[in-house]
């Protein structure tokens, strides 16, 4: 090696640090989307506009770039004097206890009797009990037991290639996989109002009904950054924001799973990471029983920000608190702070299941000691950020949502949240029986993460006893998402790896990988009723895998498009709401009357209860529905009183609809097989 060379491979070995381009895309991404969150954040409160932010954000990355050379100067300095001997595997010292041979049968026999009895009596409450009290003798036998055996961590490096073409895959079957999200009204119609309207004030105005000095219909909306992001892709490239969704973030988000999964992984399972992750994303795609299943918010709708933070944000929120807690340092700490910076940019969610991703992440690899007391609180500081935002906004965010809290009766809420996440099916027991017995599986911080992770999130957010207080401070009346706080797409990884750990002094290693293949295979083909990339009667919107298209309802976002281009910017039209959803995601659009009846009653306290039960009865009387006598004369009223300019009419709507329409001067413009669009033939007078 010549002297030249010399400073160029110490360089190298500075930016490496032993870890891989996989993780090092997954910190990059998550610093990249942390600062555009705290930028944006900063130019919403201060009523800034897109070319405000795109400004801030050059600047921002300025100074970061400035600090990043500046340390890697420094580590360029130090590499030299560097000792070369190999570090010591993380989290070692804080490993838990290697149980019993008895120990282990007897926590999978109390598992298999716990499930065995929600099977026949069908029992949330029961079901809780069984978890916690399994999961706390497995956390005091933890306690109690001896040091666990090191794992070796250089083992974690091998398989990059592999796991960069199941990412690869799986980028491609986001793009793939064609399933429609009615969520799409609001996130692109975000995204529309951002690029189209670059010097106004972001998030200020509802994107939907252009009613003038109406804010957002959710005022929680206002921390999502992530459709900002799209909007901005949207003015600097001049791509649709609807194709930047559904092509640009779906591929690249759906790289970034297996990524972050491998990056938990690494930690928990260094020996078997890379068939772990080929097991969450077997899981991923075979759950598709339920419509807001794990898999449901993987890859067919992994261009939407909450199925991101659900999917990549929370894991890699796992993987820095384990990594942090092992070896607490300043990097790790940013990096633990930003993941979560990052989740609350994507998912309003993320206020309050970032800070519980990492807390209870923390908490499953420090010891209970003055020393693992310090790091915990110093990791806990981490979540300052969106605790502060949850402040901020939950005066807002309690009046908009506890009216739609629902009491049910006592225990219901867990009920029911198993039923919308998991379904009554066979995946339902798969998932369960991971939240029980995966803790038996593997040893060291996997055990720790398994039994810690999800008892403190059974406990604190599913319990039955308190409930009402849960979905009235934390949740919201979605409380099926305090489900999420369970990790239970990597428990099952901890699962389906079994043989790997239990049979791993096995070799060749012939019997442990035909067993994971069996597995897997019996996963996909024979737990689930039905997969996520299988048709699904019944389903808001079918699925079919083909050439990268637009994520949409083609008939009804056809129908919108033509009644779009027939009619002024910014008029009123009057479309089915199977149409009119897609309206606000069409660049320089008119405004419908309703945009999704979902939308309609947060958007009550704006508008009005008599205002909102208008417009609902107008656009269902052009759905064909007949609503009262005077559903005909409201019609006829209504085309004047708001100025409308271009109906989408059924066709099974009524002859005198069409009557009406005549007289108020609109003509048939468009037809085909379910709708009839007509437009005015002369300009409305003002209103």
């Amino acid at each position: 090696m010549t002297r030249a060379e010399r400073p160029a491979r110490r360089l190298l070995a500075s930016l490496s640090s032993g870890a891989t381009p996989s993780d090092r895309a997954c910190d990059l991404a998550v610093v990249a989307f942390a600062l555009w969150t705290t930028c944006a954040h900063g130019v919403v409160l201060a009523g800034g506009s897109l070319v405000d932010l795109l400004s801030l954000v050059a600047l921002a990355l300025l100074a970061l770039t400035a600090l990043a050379l500046g340390y890697l100067y420094r580590r360029y300095r130090q590499s030299g004097a560097a000792s070369q001997s190999p570090p010591l595997p993380e989290g070692s010292s804080s490993q838990g206890a290697e149980l019993h041979a008895k120990v282990r049968l007897a926590g999978a026999g109390l598992a298999a009797l716990a499930l065995a009895g929600y099977v026949i009596g069908d029992d949330a409450t029961a079901l809780w009990w069984s978890v916690v009290l399994l999961l706390s003798l497995a956390a005091l036998a933890l306690h109690l037991g001896t040091s666990d055996d090191p794992i070796a961590a250089a083992r974690a490096t091998r398989g990059e290639p592999w796991l960069w073409l199941l990412a690869l895959g799986c980028g491609g079957l986001a793009l793939a996989a064609h399933r429609y999200a009615a969520d799409d009204a609001f996130y692109i119609a975000v995204a529309v109002a951002t690029a189209d309207e670059p010097h106004q004030a972001l998030l200020s105005a509802d994107p939907l009904l252009g009613v003038p000095g109406m804010a957002l219909h959710n005022p929680l909306h206002r921390i999502h950054s992530f459709e900002v992001l799209n909007g901005a892709l949207s003015y600097l490239s001049g791509v649709s924001a609807i194709r930047c969704f559904h092509w640009i973030s779906a591929g690249f988000a759906g790289l970034l799973v297996p990524l972050a999964y491998a990056r938990l992984f690494r930690v928990l399972t260094p020996g078997a990471w890379l068939p772990a992750v080929l097991a969450v994303v077997v899981a991923l795609i075979a759950n598709g029983d339920s419509h807001r299943s794990f898999g449901n918010y993987a890859f067919v709708r992994i261009w939407q920000g909450k199925a991101i933070m659900l999917n990549v944000a929370l894991p890699l929120i796992y993987a820095y608190a384990l990594r942090f807690a092992a070896k607490p340092t300043a990097r790790r700490w940013a990096l633990l702070a930003c993941a979560q910076i990052a989740a609350v940019g994507l998912s309003s969610t993320g206020l309050w299941a970032a800070p519980v991703a990492a807390a209870l992440a923390l908490g499953s690899a420090v010891r209970p000691s003055r020393r693992g007391v310090a790091i915990l609180a110093t990791g806990l500081l981490t979540s300052a950020y969106p605790l502060c935002v949850g402040m901020a906004v939950k005066g807002d965010a309690v009046s908009l949502t506890r009216y739609r809290i629902e009491q049910g009766e006592w225990g219901a809420a867990l009920d029911n949240s198993l039923e919308i996440v998991l379904g009554h099916s066979g995946f339902e027991l798969v998932a369960l029986a991971s939240v029980l017995a995966a803790w038996l599986v593997w040893s060291g911080p996997a055990r720790r993460f398994a039994v810690f992770v999800p008892l403190g999130a059974w406990f604190w957010l599913l319990s039955p006893y308190w409930e009402t207080f849960i979905q009235q401070n934390l949740t919201g009346p979605s409380h099926w998402r305090a489900l999420w706080a369970l990790p239970v797409p990597a428990l099952m990884g901890l699962l389906f790896t079994a043989p790997f750990a239990l049979l791993k002094r096995r070799s060749p290693p012939v019997g442990p990988i035909a067993l994971y293949v069996s597995m897997l295979v019996a996963l996909f083909v024979v737990v689930p009723e039905r997969t996520t990339i299988q048709a699904a009667p019944g389903f808001p919107g079918r699925v079919w895998l083909g050439t990268p298209q637009l994520k949409v309802d083609d008939i009804h976002y056809e129908a919108a498009l033509r009644l779009s281009r027939i009619v002024p910017q910014g008029s009123i039209v009057l479309a089915p709401e199977r149409v009119s959803r897609w309206i606000a995601t069409i660049h320089y659009h008119p405004y419908p009357l309703v945009a999704r009846y979902l939308y309609l009653g947060p958007a009550s306290h704006q508008l009005g209860i008599e205002e909102v039960t208008r417009r609902r009865e107008l656009t269902r009387f052009v759905e064909g529905a007949r609503d009262g006598e005077d559903a005909l004369a409201q019609f006829r009223q209504g085309l004047e009183d708001y100025a409308v300019r271009g109906v989408c009419l059924a066709i099974e709507a009524s002859d005198d609809a069409r009557t009406v329409l005549r007289e108020a001067g609109f003509v048939p413009r468009l037809g085909g097989k379910l709708y009839e669009i007509w437009a005015r033939r002369t300009p409305t007078p003002e209103t």
